[in-house]
Formats: structure tokens, sequence, C-alpha cells
């Protein structure tokens, strides 16, 4: 059974919330995650090199 689930909600301040359920991996780009966790780039690039040092 294939299970996709993306829930999009904005409060009246304009936060937003993103649920995202599913069985398969989910990609997201450096810009998107950055965008997603409200960082900047750069810093989203320094949490990913620091997984391979």
């Amino acid at each position: 059974m294939d299970t996709r689930e993306i829930l999009i909600y904005q409060n009246p301040d304009g936060n937003i919330k993103i649920y995202v359920r599913s069985e398969e991996t989910v990609w997201l780009t450096q810009n998107q995650m950055a965008l997603l966790f409200g960082k900047k780039k750069s810093t989203i690039n320094e949490h990913i090199l620091n997984v391979y040092a």
C-alpha cells in the first residue's frame, strides 16, 4: 500500500506548517529546505557538510 499525505496550513499570522507522511523518501533541494526551516541556504549547506564530516 502506497501512503502519501502532504498537508499545508497557514494561520492568520502567515506562519506556514507542513505535515508530510510518506512511506517513501522525500527529497528537497537546499533552497526548499531553507524555505521550509526559515534559514539561509548557507546554513543548510553547513549542516549537510557536517553530516559528511
